[in-house]
């Protein structure tokens, strides 16, 4: 999950990385891990059900603190600026350092919620409705049916939870999700340039 800087530097160094040997590597990792360990989210295991450090499976609303960092408050996901000197001089002014900020719409958010919902495994759909005034198959049927009929995903009355398979789909998904974040990452610290140091 790195930038396509990132892996452009690093195909030069290493050459090429497979995308078969990907899936192998996680379906060993998986078949391995799952006699003794419990699946957290779609690629953390642990001995006990114990907390994750994954914070966006389970928070619809997170704080970003600090230069570059990352936040969804209000339906509206934001990045602080990526200049360390723009940070300090904005919170020593009293403004939010916020360098770019995007309002979801309710889909759009429905969705985001959706995909880090299932890579925390599952979504409640007592939670969904609450929040979404809609079941998720009411609000995102296409995506529901689709994953349903890829077998990655599974419909109880209280959740919609990924299956052994779909673990490994939601990964593809986040190393993407996060490869665009990185992306983004990339662009901003070169935008900043040497204030960034």
């Amino acid at each position: 999950m790195v930038s396509d800087e990132t892996i452009r530097d690093m195909k030069k160094i290493m050459g090429s990385h497979s995308f078969r040997k990907e899936r192998l590597f996680n379906e060993l990792i998986s078949k391995n891990l799952i006699s003794d360990y419990h699946p957290l989210s779609a690629w953390c295991f642990s001995l006990s059900n114990a907390m994750i450090d994954e914070y966006v499976t389970s928070n619809e609303d997170y704080a970003g603190a600090g230069s570059g960092a990352f936040g969804l408050t209000g339906g509206s996901i934001y990045a602080n600026t990526f200049s360390i000197r723009r940070y300090i001089n904005d919170i020593r002014e009293g403004r939010l350092p916020v360098y770019a900020k995007k309002k979801f719409s309710r889909k759009e958010l429905a969705r985001y919620m959706f995909l880090m919902g299932l890579f925390g495994l599952k979504v409640s759909r007592s939670m969904f409705v609450q929040r979404f005034g809609k079941d998720p198959w009411n609000l995102l049927p296409l995506e529901c049916l689709f994953f349903t009929l890829i077998g990655a995903l599974n419909t109880t009355p209280d959740s919609l939870q990924l299956t052994e398979k779909g673990r490994y789909y939601w990964v593809i998904m986040m190393r993407e999700f996060f490869t665009g974040v990185d992306n983004f990452r990339d662009m901003s610290r070169l935008e900043a340039g040497s204030e960034y140091e």
